[in-house]
């Protein structure tokens, strides 16, 4: 006798949803359990209906099925929502722009419970319901996940926009940089014991703050960072060499960024302790 264990709908075909489903059906079979999957298609939509023919296993296959589902909404059809939230919430990408910011957002969707979380779910609705819609099940019965995968997509928006708002920046600094008559051929940077920083150039002396148009190094100074001052101090002097007395730092990547090609770091001296 073939009992029917459950249909299950998707918006439109996906072949690793198609093989997920073939997986379940070869794992089920390899454990002695006999089961049929049935395809058919209404419009776009997809249904596979799960008919078992081993009596007594109704509930180790509802778990099994409900694995599947599972799997399907968080390794397949989660990139499927997040692009669709994309679409939906901003416009004006291009497909390479919104390829990145996809990944971006699924990796900041990770989270190893969620799955577990999405398990339990299905498991309580499929106890007292046959047909299972996917999509709908993830907008109606998994709200919290749906409005994860929201706030995942707005900060992946976010920082693509402050990305790119960086690389015009620096894009913009290096212009400056490459167009204007270098003030001084050799900048030494070095930091000072109390913050900040020190200027001087090859021979060691202390560059003539004229050169600076009254720019001060001190940190704090306007309320701006003594990185964001040093970066001032570097494009307004444009020089042809700059030599860093210090450890590479994440804080100074704007500058490496803009003065890639003129910068060194000392191997180490008296002036890098």
């Amino acid at each position: 006798m073939r009992v029917e264990l459950a249909k299950v709908g998707t918006s439109k075909a996906f072949p690793r949803v198609q093989q997920r489903f073939h997986l379940f059906r070869d794992l089920l079979c390899s454990e002695g359990i006999r089961m049929d999957i049935g395809e058919h298609k209404l419009g776009q939509l997809v249904f596979y209906s799960c008919h078992l023919h081993t009596h007594g296993v109704v509930e180790i296959c509802r778990y099994q099925l409900a694995e599947t589902i599972a799997d399907i909404i968080t390794e397949i059809l989660q990139v499927e929502y997040i692009r669709r939230i994309l679409r939906c919430h901003y416009t004006g990408f291009d497909r390479v722009e919104e390829g990145n910011i996809c990944a971006e957002a699924q990796r900041l969707a990770y989270n190893p419970r969620r799955r577990t979380q999405i398990l339990f779910a299905l498991l309580e609705y499929l106890q007292h319901h046959a047909y299972v819609h996917v999509d709908g099940f993830v907008r109606f019965r998994l709200r919290d996940y749906w409005e994860e995968l929201v706030d995942c997509v707005d900060l992946a928006v976010g920082n693509f926009q402050e990305q790119k708002e960086h690389e015009e920046f620096v894009k913009l600094l290096k212009f400056f940089v490459e167009v204007q008559e270098p003030r001084i051929d050799t900048v030494q940077v070095m930091r000072r014991n109390l913050g900040g920083y020190s200027l001087v150039d090859q021979h060691f002396r202390p560059v003539d703050a004229r050169l600076l148009h009254g720019l001060s190094l001190e940190p704090g100074s306007g309320g701006v960072s003594g990185e964001d001052l040093l970066l001032s101090a570097l494009v307004t002097l444009a020089p042809v060499s700059i030599i860093l007395h210090l450890p590479p730092d994440p804080l100074l990547g704007t500058i490496d960024e803009v003065f890639r090609q003129r910068i060194r770091y000392c191997p180490g001296c008296p002036l890098c302790r």
